[in-house]
């Protein structure tokens, strides 16, 4: 494979970017929080190469076992024994085995940190969306690659939208949407291409219904995680209704 086909893979680019995410925070917080992110993208990383072999009976760079950890590496709180951190990068790979003609039900490094939240006692930081502008940057150009806008437009508008009502204040609700934990889910989660629909018209109600379900959830702990766990479950009922 040349550099440009593999360039061509958007999860390749997006290392680079969970990478420029890291060592930002890491100018700001200490080099320390390099650790429990390189031990959740190693160890996915690890575990997805082997799931790669028992699946399909040979070897491949595990691409997606690496973009899970680093998720999961820079979005679960740095200050968490390295033990748990490993170990909810684990639940994250142990995911795909939840499918369904090819397609996972749950977003990989979501499900790991909501098992993590509930049953772990491990809780989210988003340390690695420090930086309002790299985020930003960083999410358009994914969304872009991916061209999931019919997802990630009608999120933010539903969001803000049902925000501006509940408060009845539009300025607060826009800072609330340009929170740059809200742009790294919505531009990097919400978009999971194996557990986001396909289509335009799903794409659409999957936004609205996420925007919606983030508002409804933002009470409980793991608010953003249980979120993008009941949309991911909608897809398949999304595909048949807006055929």
């Amino acid at each position: 494979m040349n550099f440009k086909a593999w360039w061509y893979d958007v999860r390749h680019p997006m290392l680079f970017i969970f990478l420029a995410y890291a060592l930002f925070a890491g100018f700001q917080s200490g080099f320390g929080v390099l650790i429990p992110f390189f031990t959740a993208l190693l160890v996915a990383g690890a575990a997805d190469f082997l799931l790669i072999r028992y699946k399909t009976g040979g070897w491949a760079f595990p691409s997606s076992g690496l973009v899970t950890g680093s998720i999961v590496g820079l979005v679960t709180a740095y200050t968490l024994p390295l033990g748990m951190i490993a170990v909810i990068a684990l639940l994250a790979i142990a995911s795909k085995l939840i499918a369904w003609k090819g397609r996972h039900f749950f977003n990989p490094a979501n499900f790991g940190m909501l098992l993590g939240i509930y049953f772990l006692g491990a809780s989210t930081a988003w340390w690695g969306a420090s930086n309002l502008l790299l985020v930003l940057l960083g999410g358009l150009f994914v969304v872009s690659r991916q061209r999931r806008w019919w997802i990630v437009l009608p999120f933010f508008a539903t969001y803000l939208l049902i925000r501006a009502i509940m408060y009845g204040d539009i300025v607060g609700a826009f800072a609330e949407i340009a929170a740059p934990a809200i742009i790294f889910f919505a531009t990097i989660m919400l978009i999971e291409p194996r557990t986001s629909p396909t289509r335009r018209i799903p794409q659409l109600a999957y936004g609205i219904l996420a925007g919606a379900l983030v508002v409804a959830f933002s009470f409980v702990p793991g608010d953003l995680h249980l979120a993008l766990a009941v949309a991911n479950l909608s897809v398949p009922l999304l595909g048949k209704i807006f055929k």
